[in-house]
């Protein structure tokens, strides 16, 4: 009886993506003030061979620190530290790299909220090139489905280009925010799970159809609709996400450099 109890408080070993270690020690290194505001990067090639892995792994982090604020890039300069402050950089990073299936349901209420307004809004304030832009995206999340293909960064693209035709840019930059959370929910709800991948997909199309016909009721409710049949996938996957969680307690030394699958 108390080794069932034991088991249910032990949490499951992560495997841990090369790019997100980047992250946690641009942090330290932040923190310890060896890195401070102003600070010019060294090179993608130098900083690969400090960390030991391929510059894919260095441009994927200092991408997504850069989409978030804590570097930018500086045109003849190179990627330099923002002036966040240190605490909030700290704090920011924790949250990015330390994301759980706990936080996914707080994250689907969130997007449930959020997301219907951003369409709303979207469909009377999105420009020609901006629905032009989500309309390339649906077109290649549609090759890569016919293809029997499932591209993760393009259903979260979706969503952050309609946050961005909103044109309000606390809750575009909300979606941005949980952008790390949405990667790796939509990666572990496993979007192939009995063809929901292929649904999706569908009603992707109603709500683009609906930016198009510039009608916000109608690509609010398509928005409702596509959050609230992704909330219930999700349910019925997170007792399995759990059980697999505490299941992978032992990993392989080699499993640990291995990068997270995209889909």
């Amino acid at each position: 009886m108390a080794g069932s109890k034991v088991l249910n408080k032990i949490k499951g070993v992560q495997i841990v993506k090369p790019s997100d270690h980047v992250i946690q020690q641009f942090r330290d290194l932040i923190t310890n003030k060896e890195l401070r505001p102003g600070d010019v990067l060294p090179s993608e090639r130098e900083l690969a061979a400090s960390f030991g892995i391929g510059r894919g792994y260095i441009r994927e982090a200092i991408k997504t620190l850069e989409l978030y604020g804590v570097f930018r890039s500086v045109p003849g300069v190179g990627t330099i530290v923002a002036d966040l402050g240190v605490q909030s950089i700290n704090e920011f990073i924790n949250n990015l790299v330390q994301f759980g299936v706990h936080d996914y349901v707080e994250l689907v209420e969130v997007r449930s909220i959020i997301e219907p307004f951003n369409a709303y809004r979207a469909a009377f304030n999105a420009t020609d090139e901006e629905l032009e832009t989500i309309g390339n995206i649906l077109e290649q999340l549609t090759s890569e489905i016919t293809n029997e293909h499932i591209n993760v960064q393009l259903e979260v693209d979706f969503h952050l280009e309609i946050a961005k035709a909103s044109h309000n840019r606390i809750f575009a930059n909300t979606i941005s925010a949980i952008l790390p959370g949405m990667i790796r929910m939509l990666n572990e709800l496993d979007l192939g799970l009995d063809g929901r991948y292929i649904s999706s997909n569908e009603e992707h199309k109603q709500i683009y159809d609906a930016l198009v016909k510039r009608n916000p009721h109608a690509a609010e409710r398509a928005m409702s609709n596509h959050m609230a049949k992704a909330g219930v996938h999700f349910s019925t996957r997170i007792p399995q996400i759990t059980m697999e969680k505490r299941s992978s307690r032992r990993i392989s030394p080699s499993a640990e450099h291995e990068p997270r699958p995209t889909a």
